[in-house]
């Protein structure tokens, strides 16, 4: 029964066939509508605070036992009910809690009804609970702002207990089918408000839906060119956007010969090898803490220790150019292909920084990326080519091969050494170099 419920809401528009999106909608449908419930249930303990008044004021004329029912009952159930709207444990839940509210509110009516002195069958208190009723159906059926089912169910119970109540106080028959015609009427449109409010509802969460997972499609986008503390700020235009860094770890690699090897296998093969490399670079990248900063044909260069996510030390610098070496190699044997690559590591400072308005990109600027060009460049094929000062702050626990000095554009001249690898031992640390 419930199954088939469910596919009729579906197909009427007012059920998500993915249930995490109905629940995703129902929990922020119940925190939108809370506000307006609290105000309901506030007006309704108004109310019967205002006839308990009249009732103590007129004294046991009319008698006490509804008096008693509103003191002891109904009072206490709206005055819980109000209290917990302001619960954090209990707002996700509350919907429940307010279709149980109203029921309690239309089945406590039908019984001060039936307590009250009976009144005659053409008496205008007659036309007044009509009145009253159609009032309560409206009101649970919109103001309430519960799900159509509930609504629906809701006003059905409200009608139910004014037909119960016409019988009880015999309701003159001539008067009968015009009453309940106001009734039902007041019902049915109540049916179509209920039935449009929450078909309004679910289209603005399914229109917030779509744009969120397009502004997050949008900022995927970015992250793969800007760094996530970045976009943000160009969110909120905060021009222009420069972060100096001391100390920056680079890798700098680049694939020898592959132009010349990329045009003798062909556009297509050239980018399927390509995007092979560089994609398990980029999880190289991910798992050592060092984040792409651009690739330019067949060269990869990641930063690290200098913006937000992107703070690895130089040994995850020298772990991620070992794995780079075997990933080529690895590729090589993949592919069938002359494959290799040279690798730069330098430390330095450098400057990083936001160009371009229509399609920014974030880009470093300093001496630090001569550095590790040179290095590369003047690395042999299947080598880690570092400077002095990766050298320095790698520590002893590495093997390394001096390779001399050199000099380098705005730096000046730098020892430079092939690293070979983790020290097997504290006795290999003599090996270390200098």
């Amino acid at each position: 029964m419930k199954n088939l419920l469910n596919r009729y809401l579906t197909a009427f528009g007012l059920r998500f066939a993915d249930p995490d999106e109905e629940a995703r909608f129902r929990t922020e449908t119940t925190e939108r509508v809370l506000q307006r419930q609290r105000v309901l249930i506030a007006f309704t303990l108004v109310v019967y605070l205002l006839y308990a008044v009249r009732d103590i004021a007129l004294g046991p004329a009319l008698g006490y036992a509804p008096l008693y029912l509103r003191m002891f009952f109904i009072l206490p159930v709206i005055g819980i009910a109000f209290g917990l709207t302001f619960s954090p444990a209990v707002r996700p839940h509350f919907h429940t809690v307010m279709t149980t509210v109203i029921v309690i509110v239309i089945a406590s009516l039908g019984m001060l009804s039936l307590l009250y002195p009976h009144y005659g069958p053409t008496d205008p208190a007659q036309a007044s609970r009509t009145m009253s009723t159609m009032m309560l159906i409206l009101a649970l059926m919109t103001v309430a702002g519960l799900r159509f089912p509930h609504a629906v169910g809701l006003g059905l119970l409200a009608v139910t207990f004014w037909v119960l109540g016409s019988f009880a106080k015999e309701l003159a028959p001539q008067l009968y089918p015009t009453l309940l015609l106001n009734v039902l009427t007041s019902f049915v449109i109540g049916v179509f408000a209920a039935y449009w409010l929450e078909r309004a509802e679910r289209r603005r969460f399914e229109a917030e839906r779509v744009a969120e997972r397009a502004r997050v499609k949008t900022e995927a986008a970015l992250f793969a060119q800007i760094p996530r503390h970045v976009v943000a700020r160009i969110a909120e235009n905060d021009r222009p956007i420069a972060e100096p860094f001391v100390e920056a770890i680079v890798v700098l690699a680049d694939l020898a010969g592959f132009n010349t090897l990329a045009r003798r296998i062909g556009p297509k093969e050239t980018v399927r090898v390509l995007d092979h490399v560089f994609s398990a670079f980029d999880e190289l990248g991910e798992s050592h803490k060092m984040e792409r900063v651009r690739t330019v044909g067949d060269s990869y260069m990641a930063v690290g220790g200098a913006y937000q996510g992107a703070h690895g030390e130089a040994a995850d610098a020298a772990r991620m150019s070992l794995e780079m070496i075997a990933i080529v190699a690895d590729a090589a044997r993949r592919f069938d292909l002359p494959l290799g690559v040279r690798v730069g590591v330098h430390v330095g400072p450098l400057i990083g920084g936001v160009v371009g308005q229509s399609a920014p990109i974030y880009d470093f600027w300093g001496d630090t990326l001569n550095v590790v060009n040179d290095l590369e460049a003047a690395s042999e094929v299947g080598k880690i080519h570092c400077s002095e000062p990766f050298y320095w702050r790698l520590g002893e626990t590495w093997r390394f091969e001096d390779r001399g000095s050199r000099e380098f554009r705005g730096v000046g001249t730098l020892r430079t050494f092939y690293l070979l690898g983790p020290a097997e031992d504290a006795g290999s640390a003599a090996t270390h170099g200098a």
